[in-house]
């Protein structure tokens, strides 16, 4: 699948410059700004909550005219913030997939790390987690996030600075798992700071006023 970008705006003042640029199908990209560069509006954009001026096209089709509802189904979206519910670590991982196998549950566990750590929890997988997934460490809350992202198995990864708040070790951990469940995905990774992710194969930078275009990031 492709995306095109053409002259996009947001909203009736500007939160996002107008912009130009494509994304094909299995390519990685960062879009890198400071605060008030629009890296957030362009997501609401995208998952169809903000309003813009321009075009936007999906597979050649006009962004404005598709089913947005579907359309959402098909993105993986990664925030700052780990939504986790105050309910069993398997009724978490069921909120986005709910006929999953125990089984396929445990699959997902040990492709994002976890799988021994739950196993060894008196209660496994009927481990209750607290109020935004207290219980399990940061790292952990994050790894549970993707795993329910690829119970989900979207083929477009949304990814807002999903390392922030996050300590250096831990961050570099969550970057390399995301290298790894990611491929052949088409990712946009927004942050403000591309310097560790050199794995993804373009980075565009935005300023609050205008764009300076597509950089080869490796």
């Amino acid at each position: 699948r492709r995306v095109l970008f053409r002259s996009v705006k947001a909203n009736e003042r500007i939160q996002l410059a107008p912009l130009s640029f494509s994304v094909n199908h299995g390519e990685s990209v960062a879009i890198i700004g400071e605060s008030g560069s629009g890296k957030s509006t362009l997501l609401q954009i995208l998952l169809g909550f903000c309003r813009y001026q321009g075009d936007i096209k999906v597979n050649g089709q006009d962004f404005a005219n598709i089913n947005h509802e579907q359309f959402r189904t098909q993105i993986a979206y990664l925030s700052q913030q780990t939504m986790l519910l105050p309910m069993s670590i398997a009724d978490n991982l069921r909120l986005v997939n709910a006929d999953v196998t125990d089984n396929e549950l445990w699959q997902v566990l040990a492709k994002v790390g976890l799988k021994g750590l739950i196993e060894r929890l008196p209660n496994g997988l009927a481990t209750m987690l607290g109020e935004r997934g207290s219980g399990l460490s940061g790292g952990q809350q994050r790894r549970l996030a993707i795993a329910q992202l690829l119970l989900q198995n979207s083929y477009f990864w949304l990814l807002d600075e999903p390392t922030e708040h996050l300590d250096l070790d831990t961050k570099t951990e969550i970057n390399t798992l995301l290298q790894q469940v990611t491929q052949g995905k088409t990712v946009l990774w927004v942050t403000h700071d591309a310097h560790t992710l050199t794995w993804l194969d373009r980075h565009i930078q935005l300023t609050p006023q205008h764009t300076l275009g597509g950089q080869n990031g490796k």
